[in-house]
């Protein structure tokens, strides 16, 4: 089994870095919580220093961090919205963070189920803005 721990709750515990909060908790592994810029949490710098997904540097700089704290993150977690009114800039995003966890062999990405209007659709219209939102990134 893994045990993995979320990056902003690693940190409420006011540790100045990721993998110093990892480190004192015994813990080797961590969900990045992605933004919609890319941008996830660095592991090794202090306060909210972010490494930019969407690009190769990002991407070679979180690599370099993993391989130097042995931290493996497990997780990416995205906040989608499926039924966003710019629907193409949201599927970028996540097609653009499957490529990113493929490149640093993180195994999982969370999306979430959550969209705008929720509360106002039933939930059979919900489940299908949600499978067609899956669908759309899967073809890509």
């Amino acid at each position: 089994m893994i045990v993995s721990i979320r990056d902003h709750v690693a940190l409420a515990g006011g540790y100045a870095t990721l993998a110093e909060a990892l480190a004192d908790l015994g813990i080797a592994a961590v969900e990045l919580a992605a933004d919609r810029d890319g941008r996830v949490l660095s592991l090794e710098r202090p306060g909210r220093a972010t490494h930019d997904l969407r690009g190769d540097d990002g991407i070679d700089a979180l690599a370099a961090e993993q391989g130097r704290t042995a931290v493996a993150v497990t997780a990416l977690l995205l906040a989608t919205d499926f039924n966003h009114p710019e629907i193409d800039r949201e599927l970028d995003w996540v097609e653009a963070m499957v490529r990113a966890a493929a490149r640093l062999g993180v195994p999982a990405l969370r999306i979430d189920a959550i969209m705008r209007g929720e509360r106002e659709l039933p939930l059979s219209e919900r489940q299908e803005i949600f499978a067609r939102g899956v669908r759309a990134v899967l073809s890509r």
